[in-house]
């Protein structure tokens, strides 16, 4: 039993034990964590430990940085850019093209395409931009974009902001 390691927390100990806990212990564990979060990370340590080890993952990835031109502004971000500003970016298809070849020869297996959100809504440039690479939002080029990186043998991941079901 794991549990004999002893927490000060009994549901953390029925945790540890593999017991299923009611959501009313899930609010428990926060609240108690705000007062002594050491019990939370030793269990976590102890679940990472019993489970997996020393073993460290990661997924080699390219990054793409498709647009950076954003509807929102949000005060804590500071990848946002603006018209004229010398980080801005407009990634071609052609560019992804091209990186994506360039990641699956350095045996990347995934591409992290990131944008602003709906940029379209609120820039032109971001808008002639699209039209200029034959698609009329930030979602369908990411589409396409994702279709490329497949073919190429990546798995696409996407941070475009909030996405409708429908995108």
């Amino acid at each position: 039993m794991l549990s004999n390691l002893t927490l000060n927390w009994e549901t953390l100990n029925k945790v540890l034990d593999g017991k299923v806990i009611q959501k009313e212990e899930c609010y428990e564990i926060f609240e108690l964590s705000k007062v002594a979060p050491e019990q939370l990370f030793k269990t976590a340590n102890i679940l990472r430990n019993n489970n997996h080890k020393n073993i460290v993952t990661f997924s080699k990835k390219t990054f793409f940085n498709i647009v950076n031109l954003c509807r929102d502004t949000c005060s804590y971000c500071t990848y946002k850019a603006e018209p004229g500003e010398s980080k801005l970016s407009l990634m071609s298809i052609n560019d992804v093209k091209m990186l994506s070849r360039l990641a699956k020869k350095y045996r990347c297996t995934e591409a992290l395409f990131v944008t602003g959100e709906r940029p379209e809504q609120s820039f032109q440039e971001a808008r002639d931009w699209l039209r200029q690479e034959g698609f009329s939002s930030t979602a369908e080029y990411l589409i396409h974009a994702s279709e490329i990186a497949l073919s190429e043998g990546l798995i696409p991941h996407t941070n475009a902001g909030n996405l409708t079901k429908t995108e």
